[in-house]
């Protein structure tokens, strides 16, 4: 007999838009002070590199429960 077959996917949100990202199958990644974030979009990553206060990215990521 067959079963179902559940893919487990290990889920983090976009520090900018705060949308769930596949950690294995990220648009795209940017690293900032030892750690790897995750984006849904290219628009999402340039608009963090680009930031000069990443800071506040990160603790709107926080207060979200991450």
């Amino acid at each position: 007999m067959g079963g179902w077959v559940v893919e487990k996917k290990r889920l983090t949100k976009d520090p900018v838009c705060l949308m769930y990202v596949d950690e294995d199958k990220p648009i795209a990644t940017s690293t900032y002070k030892g750690k790897t974030y995750y984006f849904c979009s290219h628009m999402c990553k340039d608009r963090f590199d680009k930031e000069s206060d990443k800071e506040k990215f990160i603790r709107k990521l926080d207060e979200s429960g991450k």
